[in-house]
């Protein structure tokens, strides 16, 4: 398991907009992190240091030893990121081929690729699919293919995006099972969201942006009062006395 450590993080867009500035912060191995914040606050952007998909303009994303920037490919088989947006993962023809095309992209040998791809159905719940086209698929499925293909690369870290945007309440549902289990396996996750009432019982830690800064963090149940000050809506079972519960209830 590996720990990942932001140094200094800032990025600038190339329109001039400050996305993050001078972000530190570290994520211990099996946390799990929620990552909350106004829509423009720069939570997207700092996930997307992590697994390489953005370069800093200064400052470093270590994931244990290894400087992100300087390998993004490594990194990203290290950080697997499920898009809020489903639909923009999702490569295959089918289910089945969806899932194998990281694999197939790390030239494993198919007797392994095809393993993985059994085995990650059964996990996520799309067993009798596998031969269906992926965009006949439901939100809250098309959201499990994304995890699939995600997880099909074996990731130790993953981040997922906004998971429960756009799902009704037994979509949601599904998602956070499937959050749950995988942080079971020893799996760090970070979660970016604006709902967190649906997460933020099972988190380790909250990290709040504001303005493209770290603006607070601490564990979820000391620092939960303070959230309605940079616009974020607390909870209702903290609202009415209740603390943090879990929503799976």
């Amino acid at each position: 398991m590996t720990k990942i450590a932001i140094k200094g993080l800032s990025h600038l867009y190339p329109d001039g907009h400050c996305g993050i500035r001078n972000i530190n912060l570290q994520i211990q191995p099996g946390e799990l992190v929620v990552i909350a914040g106004q829509n423009g606050s720069g939570k997207t952007t700092l996930c997307k240091h992590i697994n390489g998909l953005l370069k800093p303009t200064s400052g470093n994303v270590f994931i244990g030893d290894l400087q992100v920037d300087r390998n993004p490919s490594k990194a990203r088989q290290l950080v697997g990121m499920v898009f809020q947006n489903a639909d923009s993962q999702i490569v295959g023809e089918t289910v089945s081929s969806d899932i194998a095309f990281g694999p197939e992209n790390l030239g494993l040998k198919r007797a392994e690729i095809n393993a993985r791809v059994k085995k990650i159905i059964q996990i996520v719940g799309l067993d009798g699919k596998e031969d269906n086209s992926p965009h006949t698929l439901s939100g809250g499925e098309k959201r499990k293919l994304a995890i699939a293909g995600v997880l099909a690369m074996n990731p130790e870290i993953i981040i997922f995006d906004e998971p429960f945007a756009n799902l009704d309440y037994p979509g949601s549902v599904q998602i956070l099972d499937q959050i749950v289990m995988l942080h079971q396996t020893q799996r760090t996750i970070i979660i970016i969201t604006h709902e967190l009432e649906k997460i933020i019982s099972l988190a380790s830690r909250l990290v709040i942006l504001k303005d493209g800064e770290l603006a607070k963090e601490g564990i979820p149940s000391t620092i939960i009062k303070d959230v309605e000050q940079f616009g974020i809506r607390e909870p209702c079972s903290s609202k009415l006395g209740y603390g943090l519960q879990s929503w799976r209830n």
